[in-house]
C-alpha cells in the first residue's frame, strides 16, 4: 500500500509546503515503521527503522499533476530489509520535516541491503513518482 499522507495534503493545499523549492527527501525504511495516516513528521519514523542515509532529490518537476525527479541512489545501505520508501520535506530537524509519501508497491520490495549502492529508478509512467 503506498499512500500519500493526509496531512501532506492538507500542508500542500495550504501552500506550507512547495515541492519545487522546498528540499525532498527520500528515506528507505525496514518493516520497523508502520505507516500511519495520523503520522506528519519524520519523528514518527523511527532511527532504527531508517536504512541507510536519506537522500536529496535532484531535478524535481511537476507535470500533468505528476511529482518526479531524477532517479536517486542509497549509498552503501547496510541492515534490516527494506520495506519502503518515504517521502519528506527536509525542515529544521526530524519533528519538522513533514511526511510527503509512503511508497511500498515496488516490485523489488523487500529488499536486502548488502553494502552497496542501492539505486532508486523512479517509475516514467504517467503516474511518476506520485500524482494528485
Amino acid at each position: 500500500m503506498s499512500a500519500l499522507y493526509p496531512l501532506f495534503k492538507e500542508a500542500l493545499l495550504t501552500a506550507q509546503i512547495n515541492m519545487m523549492t522546498d528540499v525532498i527527501k527520500v528515506q528507505a525504511v525496514s518493516a520497523a515503521y508502520v505507516y500511519s495516516a495520523a503520522h506528519q513528521y519524520l519523528s514518527s519514523v523511527p532511527a532504527g527503522a531508517r536504512i541507510g542515509s536519506a537522500v536529496t532529490l535532484a531535478s524535481k518537476s511537476i507535470s500533468g499533476g505528476a511529482f518526479d525527479a531524477a532517479d536517486a541512489t542509497i549509498p552503501a545501505p547496510s541492515g534490516d530489509p527494506i520495506t519502503a520508501l518515504v517521502l519528506y520535506r527536509e525542515g529544521a530537524n526530524d519533528g519538522a520535516s513533514n511526511l510527503i509519501a509512503y511508497l511500498n508497491g515496488y516490485s523489488r520490495f523487500p529488499v536486502s541491503p548488502i553494502g552497496i549502492d542501492l539505486p532508486i529508478v523512479w517509475n516514467d509512467d504517467l503516474y511518476k513518482i506520485f500524482a494528485l
